[in-house]
């Protein structure tokens, strides 16, 4: 057997974290002759009666595979990455409440593009990039100066607030440090003085 693109699984198949952000719901559109077996996988009603271009959810991670059958027709993408979207997070990423979008705004929307591809999968991809180069001067600030349990974070989504609670814990670990090391080098300097006068 040949080994061709359709043979190579993407990364992200073995990552446990891209797998959870993946299951994600897409609307898809099915034959009419597609089997009630597959409603059924997918967790969706079995439709009533059977015409071309019936919708159904599916969760992102099988589009993948769906659309390898002859039975899905299309996709559409989700509210996260639709043009709107991306024409908002271009103007102003910053002022974006990714939450409300998706809890795994990067990991999700990357998946997506990547099942995109052309330039619809690479304007996405530009689009997450400059989002993420935009909104990450927010991310310092929040963990050097206001923690991660301010309010904002709350407007991340999950892999940039997972930076900020390490960025935070780094900041204060660093805080202690230092103020550690001044608070010690006090006393130094009190023990010499007083050595120094008790000559």
């Amino acid at each position: 057997m040949s080994l061709s693109q359709n043979n190579i699984q993407p990364s992200s198949y073995f990552d446990a974290d891209a797998l959870l952000a993946m299951q994600g719901p897409v609307e898809a559109f099915f034959r009419g002759d597609t089997p009630k077996e597959i409603y059924k996988i997918l967790g969706q009603p079995v439709p009533a009666s059977f015409t071309d271009g019936h919708k159904s959810e599916v969760p992102a991670y099988l589009i993948d595979v769906l659309r390898r059958s002859e039975y899905m027709q299309q996709w559409k993408f989700p509210k996260s990455c639709q043009e709107k979207t991306l024409e908002v997070m271009k103007a102003d990423a910053s002022c974006v409440r990714l939450s409300a979008l998706n809890n795994d705004f990067y990991a999700y929307n990357a998946r997506i593009a990547e099942l995109a591809g052309g330039m619809a999968g690479a304007e996405i991809a530009q689009t997450l990039l400059a989002s993420f180069r935009k909104r990450f001067p927010k991310m310092q600030n929040l963990a050097l100066h206001m923690g991660e349990k301010s309010a904002e974070t709350a407007k991340l989504d999950r892999f940039e607030e997972r930076l900020v609670r390490i960025g935070a814990a780094q900041s204060n670990a660093f805080r202690e440090w230092r103020y550690g090391a001044e608070k010690e080098n006090r006393r130094g300097k009190k023990r010499k003085f007083n050595t120094f006068h008790g000559c």
